[in-house]
């Protein structure tokens, strides 16, 4: 694959790549939260 491919002048370099994933983490938590109150809502009436 190397043959296939030009050589980049920043291959030596390092790099850091920082994934946040507490606003996903936060939107999942609210779009879960409305369908478990219906849910909770639904049970405790029956």
């Amino acid at each position: 694959m190397e043959l296939l491919t030009p050589k980049d002048p920043n291959d030596h370099k390092n790099c850091v790549i920082e994934f946040e994933l507490a606003p996903v983490a936060m939107k999942l938590a609210l779009f879960a939260a409305e369908p478990l109150k219906n849910v909770s809502t639904l049970l405790r009436n029956a």
